[in-house]
C-alpha cells in the first residue's frame, strides 16, 4: 500500500504544476488563433517571410505559403517542446530531491519498501503529468487545426504531440535523475535547464554538423513535425529509448546512494 500511496500523493503534489502550465498552454493556443488572421494579411505576411524562411533552414517543411501552417509548425518545432520541457524539468527535479530535503524520504526508507519501488512510483507520477499535458496540447491543437482550417490529420497531430512529450520527458527525466543522485531540488532544476538550453541551441543552428545536432532531442523531435514531408520512423523509438535509459540510471543511482538510514 505504501508504494501506491507514494504515487497518488506525488500526483496530488503535481496538480499545481498541471494547472499552471495548462493555463499557460491554453493562453498560448488562443493567442496563436488570434494572431493567425492578422499574420495572414498580405502586408503583414510579407514582413514575416524571412522568419518563415528561417524555419525551413532549420527543418525543411513542405507547406504552402500560409501563415496558419507556419504558426502550427513553429508550435511543434520550437514552442511546445521547449515549454513542456521546462515544466517537466521543474517537476522532475523536485520529485525525489524535495522528499529528501523535507525528511519524507527517510520515513519511507524506514518502512518495508524497496528503493526501486519508490523511484518507480515517483517516475510514474512524472509520466502522469506528461500524459496530462500531452492530452491538453492535443485537444488545443485540434481546436487550432479546425478553427484555422489547416486540415492536418488528427493522426499527424497526435504523432507530433507524442514526439513533443517524449522530447520534453527526456529533459524531465534528466532532471529527475539529477534529483535522485544529488538529492537537491535547485541544482537539479538548474542543471536540467542549462542542459536543455544547450540542446536547444544545437537544434537551432543548422550549420553545425548533423552528427552533433542529432545529440539534441529537439533535433530528433523535428522529424515528426506534422508538416515534415519525410517523417522518420525512428524518432519515437529513439526518444523512448533515451527516457528508458535515464529511468534505469535513476534506479541504479538511487540503489547505490548511501542515505544513512
Amino acid at each position: 500500500m505504501l508504494q501506491t500511496s507514494i504515487f497518488f500523493r506525488t500526483c496530488r503534489e503535481l496538480l499545481p504544476y498541471l494547472f499552471k502550465w495548462g493555463v499557460g498552454l491554453t493562453i498560448y493556443a488562443f493567442v496563436t488563433m488570434w494572431m493567425t488572421p492578422l499574420v495572414s494579411q498580405p502586408a503583414v505576411f510579407s514582413r514575416f517571410s524571412k522568419i518563415f524562411a528561417a524555419f525551413s533552414s532549420i527543418v525543411p517543411q513542405s507547406v504552402p505559403s500560409n501563415a496558419g501552417y507556419w504558426i502550427i509548425a513553429a508550435a511543434f518545432l520550437f514552442i511546445l517542446p521547449l515549454v513542456m520541457s521546462i515544466s517537466l524539468i521543474w517537476a522532475g527535479g523536485s520529485l525525489v530531491a524535495k522528499s529528501e530535503e523535507n525528511g519524507e524520504l527517510t520515513l519511507w526508507l524506514a518502512q518495508p519498501v524497496a528503493r526501486w519501488q519508490i523511484i518507480l512510483q515517483k517516475y510514474g507520477a512524472l509520466l502522469t503529468l506528461a500524459v496530462a499535458l500531452t492530452a491538453l496540447v492535443f485537444i488545443l491543437m485540434l481546436i487550432c487545426n479546425w478553427l484555422l482550417k489547416i486540415n492536418l490529420s488528427p493522426g499527424a497531430l497526435a504523432l507530433g504531440c507524442l514526439s513533443n512529450v517524449l522530447t520534453a520527458l527526456t529533459n524531465g527525466s534528466l532532471a529527475f535523475l539529477l534529483g535522485v543522485v544529488k538529492g537537491r531540488t535547485t541544482p537539479s532544476r538548474l542543471i536540467g535547464i542549462v542542459v536543455m538550453v544547450l540542446m536547444y541551441l544545437l537544434f537551432l543552428f543548422p550549420s553545425l554538423p548533423n552528427a552533433l545536432r542529432l545529440l539534441s532531442p529537439f533535433t530528433i523531435n523535428a522529424s515528426l513535425s506534422p508538416l515534415n514531408p519525410h517523417p522518420s520512423i525512428w524518432t519515437l523509438p529513439a526518444l523512448l529509448g533515451v527516457n528508458v535509459l535515464l529511468y534505469l540510471a535513476s534506479q541504479i543511482g538511487f540503489e547505490q546512494r548511501d542515505l544513512n538510514i
